[in-house]
């Protein structure tokens, strides 16, 4: 059974500019660039589900 700490391995494709961008503030940021990303997608999962984000989570369908 997963606990909370479970982590998996993922493999994702990045523009080079964007890698490049990510691997400078983590070094500001004194963290690894994974650190970094799980930190930011975190951060914008919680923003989303508080309707904070750009893009807001599709409504709920009502009971009618």
């Amino acid at each position: 059974m997963p606990t909370k700490d479970s982590k998996i391995t993922s493999t994702v494709r990045l523009e080079e500019t964007i890698h490049n961008e990510l691997t400078r503030i983590a070094k500001e940021e004194v963290r690894s660039v994974n650190n970094l990303i799980e930190y930011a997608l975190t951060r914008f999962i919680r923003e989303y589900e508080q309707g904070q984000c750009f893009h807001t989570p599709p409504s709920k369908p009502s009971s009618q």
